[in-house]
């Protein structure tokens, strides 16, 4: 995904389950946080836990080293409608 602001990142369904481990944080929209205008609400899971940092008003960041956050974003991922579900060999092989 893009880099704006010189920052490096990724959409969360774009991902494959064995990359899941290679990121320290996660960035969520409070909109999407609360649900608001989503259909397929995959990020309950974040809801319980303090945010690390924010990023402007409506950004919050996720240390996934806090106790939970890791197991959360194995649950947004298993809940996100566009997850990668192949194998990372049958990824390469294309």
């Amino acid at each position: 995904m893009g880099n704006g602001y010189g920052i490096d990142a990724d959409t969360l369904g774009r991902l494959r389950v064995d990359q899941l481990d290679d990121y320290d944080a996660i960035a969520i929209s409070v909109n999407r946080l609360n649900g608001v205008y989503i259909w397929n609400d995959a990020l309950p899971c974040f809801r319980s836990l303090k945010p690390t940092a924010s990023a402007g008003y409506s950004i919050l960041l996720f240390d996934l080293a806090q106790p939970g956050a890791r197991e959360a974003l194995r649950a947004a991922w298993d809940a996100s409608p566009s997850r990668a579900r192949r194998m990372p060999s049958e990824q390469d092989a294309e």
